[in-house]
C-alpha cells in the first residue's frame, strides 16, 4: 500500500496556566491530535462542545474552528499531509472528532515516543512517521464499520486542493491546474466535483473564505488587506463575498469570535 508524506511539525505537552477561562477561538491550519491526561474543561470544535476527560483523544482537521474551556493538561501533536493516498483518506475518516482510547497504555505510550524523537525530527523522521500512522490506526474505533471503497482521483483531488491552498492570493486557472496533475481541464473538473460534491471554482471560494477567517482571528490585518492577499478585487467585493458566505460582515465577524460568539 502506498503510505502518505506525513510531516509532523510540533509534538510535546501542554499545560493551561490559568485555572478558568477560554482559549481564543481560531482557525486550525494543520491536522491537531490530543490526549487528555487532567481535565475538566471543555473543546469546541466547530462550535460542538466535547467534554475533555482525562485520556481522551481529539482530532481536528485544517478549517475547523477550535477554542477550549480551561484547564486542562494535554500531550500532542501537530502534522500536515504533503503527500495523500486514498487509504489515508479513508482512515481519516474513520476517526471521531473526540472519542476514548481504545488501548490507553498504548496510545500513552505512542504520544510519549513521538514527542521523544521530535527533539530530532530530522533523524528520526521515518520512525515518527510510522508512529504515527500507527496511532491514527488506534483511533479508529473498535467496530467501526468498513469505510467504503475509495472514490476514484482522491488522491489527485487532494494534491488539487493543496496547489489551491498555496495560490490563495492569485485567480484560479484551471486549465493549468488540470495540466500539473496530467489531466484535461473538463475531465479534472468532473471528478473533482466527484470527490467533494462541488465545483473547483466554487472549492477555492470556501478555503479562501476559511482562510479570510483564520486571519481575521489572528492577526491585525485591515479588511483591505485581507482582501489583497487573498486576491479579492476590492475590499468591498471581499467583503460582499464574505457575508454572503457567512452571514456576517468580515467585522463582526472578529468582534463575535473575540467575544466567543462564533457561529459557523
Amino acid at each position: 500500500m502506498q503510505l502518505p508524506d506525513l510531516h509532523i511539525l510540533n509534538a510535546g505537552a501542554w499545560q493551561s496556566d490559568r485555572a478558568s477561562g477560554r482559549t481564543p477561538p481560531r482557525v486550525v491550519a494543520k491536522f491537531e491530535l490530543e490526549r487528555y491526561r487532567l481535565g475538566c474543561g471543555t473543546s469546541f470544535v466547530d462550535q460542538k462542545p466535547h467534554a475533555l476527560a482525562p485520556g481522551s483523544l481529539i482530532f481536528v482537521r485544517p478549517g475547523q474552528v477550535r477554542y477550549s474551556q480551561l484547564p486542562f493538561c494535554s500531550d500532542f501533536i501537530y502534522f500536515e499531509i504533503a503527500q495523500d493516498t486514498d487509504a489515508f483518506c479513508r482512515l481519516r475518516s474513520a476517526i471521531p472528532t473526540v472519542q476514548p482510547a481504545r488501548c490507553a497504555a498504548r496510545t500513552e505510550w505512542l504520544f510519549a515516543q513521538i514527542a521523544q524523537l521530535f527533539s530530532a525530527p530530522e533523524a528520526h523522521a521515518l520512525q515518527m512517521h510510522a508512529l504515527l500512522l500507527e496511532l491514527l490506526d488506534e483511533m479508529v474505533p473498535a467496530g467501526a464499520p468498513e469505510p467504503r471503497p475509495p472514490v476514484p482521483h482522491t488522491a489527485e483531488v487532494n494534491r488539487a486542493i493543496a496547489q489551491m491552498h498555496a495560490r490563495l492570493g492569485e485567480p484560479l486557472r484551471i486549465p493549468q491546474l488540470a495540466a500539473e496533475l496530467g489531466y484535461s481541464a473538463p475531465h479534472f473538473t468532473s471528478f473533482f466535483r466527484a470527490v467533494t460534491g462541488v465545483s473547483p471554482g466554487e472549492y477555492f471560494g470556501l478555503i479562501k473564505i476559511q482562510e479570510a477567517k483564520r486571519l481575521l482571528l489572528t492577526t491585525e490585518y485591515t479588511t483591505a488587506e485581507i482582501a489583497e492577499r487573498l486576491g479579492f478585487s476590492s475590499a468591498s467585493y471581499f467583503c460582499s463575498v464574505f457575508r454572503r458566505r457567512t452571514g456576517h460582515s468580515p467585522g463582526a465577524f472578529a468582534q463575535r469570535s473575540h467575544r466567543n460568539e462564533y457561529e459557523p
